[in-house]
């Protein structure tokens, strides 16, 4: 397959501060009328790379026959006390979150080091989330490595996931794909749908292994399936590409519309193209303009670019030059090379006042109102 995947927008945390850039998402482009073809890039839970915390979800049991009860708070400190670790990773988990007041991070981190002295996985995992973050602690990737090894090698799927994202980024850890994806591959065994999403990159990228799309989308399907919402937007561009599946438009807007549900802004950009184009549904310029919006609102890039082509050429749109303009400045204010021509071109089209009006929108950052709401009853029914 010919340069259709292009990973060059990828923003799987490029540095390693864990707000610095959002970590979901990798661009593949593909020219589609005015529209191109976006895709999600696989992450390590949760979506803005930011390690979750392992809490009473997880470790529900202590190691007494009394049922633990993770908000029973008199509960947790008699049993913490007695020496359960359990309880003692639980309690620390609400120190950490400020459930009972102000978050306490060193009462927090005291707890965990004790259940962690105890083989308690997960008081491990969260140790490795507090030098990761530098929460309490001076942050220390290398010491975050450590402490989620120990609970990866006991078979903790978070911390399998998290290491694995050290290696593949060189946190802390020599730099290996193949490491990576060793860890990535035990946590998606267990079922961990960031991992199994990160197991399908992949196989889609050949990072650590072969390329094989065929793989990819059966990597991408588990994920999918569990509701993780990159992996149901890239399983969703297998199918609208017939990469490693046959080329299925109703599986596409199916799947689309999933991530689009889980706020996958590269989704709806992509029902935005096949409402755009007719693939799968009647041709609908209103829709495509709806699911433009959508995605341009997120702040998705291709999204503000192909919704201002719209109102740059009356398309699904009234002919709206000042919104057009509106668009462009908000993508060209990005980076995007593409909206900054545009915007050139425009203006030698726009009136002095309609100039001011635009100047004056994108100053306030107002966005122009959708045209029309994107409807999701009106994709096809797909049973999978």
């Amino acid at each position: 397959m010919h340069v259709l995947a292009k990973s060059a927008a990828r923003k799987a945390l490029t540095a390693p501060m864990y707000y610095s850039r959002n970590f979901v998402f990798a661009v593949l482009l593909l020219q589609l009328s005015f529209a191109k073809f976006s895709w999600a890039q696989g992450a390590v839970p949760p979506v803005n790379g930011a390690p979750n915390l392992s809490g009473q979800g997880r470790f529900v049991k202590p190691t007494t026959s009394t049922t633990l009860s993770f908000n029973d708070v008199t509960e947790l400190k008699r049993l913490a006390d007695r020496g359960n670790g359990v309880a003692q990773n639980n309690l620390a988990y609400r120190y950490m979150r400020g459930q009972d007041g102000s978050p306490d991070l060193q009462q927090a981190r005291k707890l965990f080091v004790t259940a962690a002295a105890q083989g308690v996985a997960a008081a491990e995992y969260n140790l490795g989330v507090l030098y990761e973050r530098g929460l309490g602690v001076a942050q220390d990737y290398a010491t975050a490595a450590e402490h989620y090894r120990v609970a990866a090698e006991k078979g903790h799927a978070l911390a399998e996931a998290r290491i694995g994202l050290l290696y593949e980024n060189g946190w802390g850890v020599p730099r290996s794909n193949s490491e990576a994806m060793k860890w990535y591959r035990a946590a998606a065994e267990q079922g961990d749908p960031s991992a199994q999403c990160r197991i399908a990159d992949g196989y889609y990228e050949g990072a650590g292994h072969r390329r094989d799309y065929k793989e990819a989308a059966q990597w991408y399907r588990r994920a999918a399936e569990q509701g993780f919402g990159p992996a149901q937007n890239n399983l969703a561009a297998l199918y609208h590409h017939g990469l490693g599946v046959q080329t299925d438009y109703p599986q596409a807007l199916y799947w689309y519309g999933k991530a689009a549900g889980a706020g996958i802004s590269e989704a709806n950009n992509s029902l935005g193209v096949m409402y755009q184009d007719g693939l799968g549904v009647k041709r609908d310029l209103q829709q495509a303009a709806a699911w433009f919006t959508e995605a341009a609102e997120q702040g998705d890039l291709q999204g503000q670019f192909d919704l201002a082509n719209l109102y740059m050429a009356g398309r699904g749109v009234p002919l709206d030059y000042v919104r057009a303009y509106f668009w462009y400045s908000i993508a060209a204010r990005s980076g995007d090379k593409r909206s900054s021509h545009q915007l050139k071109q425009l203006r030698k089209l726009m009136t002095p006042r309609q100039v001011t009006d635009a100047q004056t929108m994108v100053s306030g950052r107002r966005p122009a109102e959708p045209a029309v709401e994107p409807e999701l009853r009106n994709h096809p029914s797909v049973h999978h």
